[in-house]
């Protein structure tokens, strides 16, 4: 994700950790329902296991479900009432890591039936947008089931604590958003450590377009004469909160830039000036990422893109996987936008590819995303990252509300508050400690396979890759709550 505006010791963090998953577990107990205690006494019998709501991240304790992994999901949608309302069918392969006798996935929309394995299961509820789902026969351990889920509702009628990842503007409706968004949309273990392949099905009225992840498959079954089907395929696993979809009148422009299918989308609700301004920039991607494979290596998916609606966002772009979904006033804003077009696209590496562990791990995102974004315009004859780094950390250096922050354990209301400028402080100060060919090198080796990875693992494999020893460096460029001093021990030039 990026910002609207342009500008500018662990174990402490595994002691947080361990007491936020305590607090929310003691939290989670006084909300259940006295029902479903009784109930869950009951099948608490000898032999009977089950999975929880939730995977105690440190500051989404609910977001997931323990007990299995998700293989892929098969989403279809009815939008054809064209009034914001939907009804869908999704079904998701998954393999159970430990017994169960029930388990949950997450989803904000009325559930009508649920079958595993094809038999009706039973299901209830627990909050906004935890399911409980009660198979016939309990789930061994290491045995691959299916779950289809039938739901209806209103997506935009839905919100959980005062939010609502869904955009409207006149005839146009879109689901994204971070860190939580798949909801609302589709049942998911809905938690960026559980990447699964993603089809989507999406029936709309014939004459409007509905727009999502990977490979535009087919866009009219032919089966009715008012109503089409798009059907978009991801061929490479996803993190749920990186899949989206958008229904609109949208202009779309498909093509092929070096052997990838590229799709762009810009909202017909846009005026003409800004639909020509956001496809010109849009077209820039594939560029755009040949200068990235530069630093890299090859390009992580098989489809490139972009979304451009007309609904205003609270930030300039989400890095949803393949075709990242970009605020139309930041995109066609002509100082602002290639920094933005490169923050999105460095994130397919960094948060596609490799996502987070948990969300304290965002730095290992969007820190990167905002170092990319300073080394394409070194890489493409603008000013350095050297450069980029002294002019930001003048600006930032007596500001406390980025240096009281820190990245390794940023909390909940404060992911991306300092993220954006000490995130690629550090990382040139990186560069600069333990130079190009170590630095590149590592970024190379981060990011070359499919990964959710920690922050730990980072600093693991960063002190791997140098001779020099980085303890001072991630305590004065990550933890820290002054501005570090100026220093060639800390990277500074």
């Amino acid at each position: 994700m990026s910002s609207a505006d342009p500008g500018p010791a662990r174990p402490r963090r595994r002691r947080r950790r361990l007491l936020l998953a305590a607090l929310a577990a003691l939290l989670v107990g006084a909300l259940v329902t006295t029902v479903l205690l009784v109930l869950e006494r009951r099948e608490a019998a000898p032999g009977r296991t089950g999975g929880e709501p939730g995977l105690g991240d440190p500051y989404f304790p609910r977001a997931g479900n323990s007990g299995y992994d998700v293989d892929r999901y098969t989403i279809d949608l009815d939008l054809g009432a064209g009034d914001g309302s939907l009804t869908g069918t999704t079904t998701f392969v998954a393999r159970a890591t430990q017994d169960l006798a029930w388990f949950w996935f997450d989803l904000a929309l009325d559930v009508r039936a649920v079958q595993v394995d094809g038999a009706a299961a039973a299901v209830s509820r627990d909050g906004a947008t935890d399911v409980r789902v009660q198979p016939v026969r309990p789930v061994p351990v290491g045995a691959e089931f299916s779950v289809r889920v039938e739901y209806a509702g209103t997506p935009a009628a839905v919100e959980v604590d005062g939010a609502s990842p869904v955009h409207q503007r006149g005839a146009e409706w879109s689901v994204f958003g971070e860190p939580e968004a798949s909801a609302w949309w589709f049942p998911a273990d809905d938690h960026p450590s559980d990447p699964a392949l993603v089809d989507v099905s999406v029936r709309v009225p014939a004459g409007v377009e509905a727009v999502s992840v990977g490979r535009l498959a087919s866009r009219d079954t032919g089966d009715e004469a008012d109503f089409d089907t798009w059907h978009w395929v991801a061929g490479q696993p996803m993190a749920t909160y990186l899949a989206f979809v958008s229904v609109g009148p949208y202009r779309l422009e498909e093509g092929v830039q070096d052997g990838r299918s590229t799709v762009y989308a810009v909202s017909e609700q846009l005026t003409g000036r800004q639909q020509r301004a956001a496809l010109d920039r849009l077209r820039t991607s594939g560029a755009t990422v040949r200068v990235l494979e530069t630093m890299f290596g090859p390009y992580p998916f098989t489809e490139l893109g972009g979304v451009v609606p007309s609904a205003p966002l609270e930030f300039g772009a989400l890095e949803t996987q393949t075709r990242p979904v970009y605020d139309a006033r930041a995109i066609t804003d002509a100082d602002f936008a290639p920094e933005l077009l490169a923050h999105e696209l460095a994130h397919q590496w960094f948060g596609d590819q490799v996502t987070l562990r948990a969300w304290d791990d965002v730095v290992n995102s969007e820190g990167w995303a905002s170092w990319v974004a300073w080394a394409v315009v070194e890489r493409t004859g603008g000013p350095s990252a050297a450069a980029a780094f002294e002019r930001t950390y003048a600006a930032a250096r007596s500001d406390r509300r980025i240096w009281s922050v820190d990245l390794t354990d940023p909390g909940r209301d404060h992911l991306f508050d300092a993220v954006y400028t000490r995130g690629p402080l550090a990382l040139q100060a990186l560069r600069t400690l333990i130079g190009d060919e170590a630095f590149f090198g590592l970024a190379r080796d981060w990011t070359s396979r499919p990964a959710t990875r920690s922050f730990e693992e980072w600093q693991v494999q960063a002190q791997a890759a140098t001779a020099v020893d980085l303890g001072p460096y991630f305590a004065a460029w990550y933890q820290a709550p002054t501005a570090p001093e100026p220093s060639p021990a800390l990277g500074f030039p």
